[in-house]
């Protein structure tokens, strides 16, 4: 593990500063705002300045598959789907999505009109987004090595943006027609995050394997930290971004602040629980509590990196692990239980 050296406050400030400006230029990027052609190959290599990953688009055959579409009857539409979308590209299914049924893909495809004008929007845009995304990434975090596979797929609204193994390989996914069907405005807090995810598992594998290879295991406090961790870069490397666009939910920015001291005293007596049940309450987006918003868990592992970055950079962050993290993590939380930290006021947006 890195020596983990303490920074003034002032000095932080300047990184941060010139971090901001970096984000900034990257955003006046063009993107391109229309659907990819029928004709475009599925397969392109990422720009040279983002490095040689590979870009494999699923979009296309969507939008072939939509060309012939209208007018079937649901039945036909969904072997239609299964034959031009699914089983070219089973593997990555297989990988990312599961089993997918007759009735799941009549309810998607019962659902997915209303969304085609944002999907159209954002099929065109994601490629550059993530080419400029990374760009940007490896300038500030120039040891970032990955260069594997990003997918663009029609996720069956299983996921917005994630990491997975696909055919044995670490890969970056992104499901256009998930974040059609939530709005999203801000594509590159949700690519920063996933690309941080990546960074994290690169320069601290141990402790992200174990927090991410085997969900079933990992304790709470790791899947605190690695979400939170993602989610508070994502927030530095996009200044512009309302806590709303950060956190992806409305209800969790808005409530967060006043719930803290609820979510810390909850978390505390489960933090190196394995159980499935405990994870799911604070970062399942389908959770349902009485007393909790779901995905409470971002909220509060944002908050915990957040008080951790008056100590640690955040290159520094990525690489805390073992006791030491499990420790610093709980007495932030401790203080957050206590009201002792007063939570940071949520902007507008």
């Amino acid at each position: 593990m890195a020596i983990l050296n303490k920074r003034p406050h002032w000095v932080k400030q300047a990184i941060w500063t010139t971090l901001a400006g970096l984000l900034g230029a990257m955003a006046t990027a063009p993107v391109v705002d229309a659907a990819p052609e029928a004709s475009k190959p599925a397969a392109v290599k990422g720009s040279d300045a983002a490095s040689a990953y590979k870009t494999v688009d699923v979009m296309p055959d969507f939008w072939r598959f939509w060309e012939q579409a209208p007018g079937k009857p649901l039945p036909e539409r969904v072997a239609l789907f299964r034959q031009m979308v699914i089983q070219p590209h089973q593997a990555l299914y297989d990988a990312t999505v599961g089993t997918v049924d007759d009735q799941r893909l009549s309810e998607y495809l019962g659902s997915i009109d209303k969304y085609v004008p944002a999907l159209r929007r954002l099929s065109g845009q994601l490629v550059r987004e993530v080419s400029t995304n990374y760009t940007g990434f490896k300038k500030i975090f120039p040891d970032m090595a990955w260069s594997g596979t990003v997918y663009l797929m029609p996720s069956l609204y299983r996921f917005d943006g994630q990491t997975n193994q696909v055919e044995g390989r670490q890969a970056l996914l992104f499901g256009p027609d998930t974040m059609a069907r939530y709005k999203y405005a801000k594509l590159g807090v949700l690519i920063q995050h996933e690309l941080f995810h990546l960074y994290h598992e690169q320069v601290n594998a141990k402790e992200f394997k174990e927090a991410n290879g085997s969900p079933d295991q990992a304790p709470v406090y790791l899947q605190l930290w690695t979400e939170g961790l993602a989610t508070y870069a994502s927030a530095k490397l996009n200044p512009g971004a309302s806590t709303n666009e950060v956190l992806l939910s409305a209800p969790l920015a808005q409530k967060g602040p006043a719930l803290l001291p609820r979510i810390a005293e909850q978390l505390l007596p489960k933090l190196d629980s394995t159980a499935k049940a405990d994870a799911s309450r604070f970062f399942d987006g389908g959770a349902k509590s009485k007393d909790l918003p779901a995905r409470s868990g971002y909220y509060a592992g944002m908050r915990v990196a957040e008080e951790l970055s008056k100590t640690f950079t955040l290159a520094e962050m990525a690489r805390l692990g073992g006791p030491l993290l499990r420790r610093e993590i709980e007495n932030v939380l401790i203080t957050f239980k206590d009201g002792q930290k007063t939570p940071s006021p949520t902007p507008p947006g």
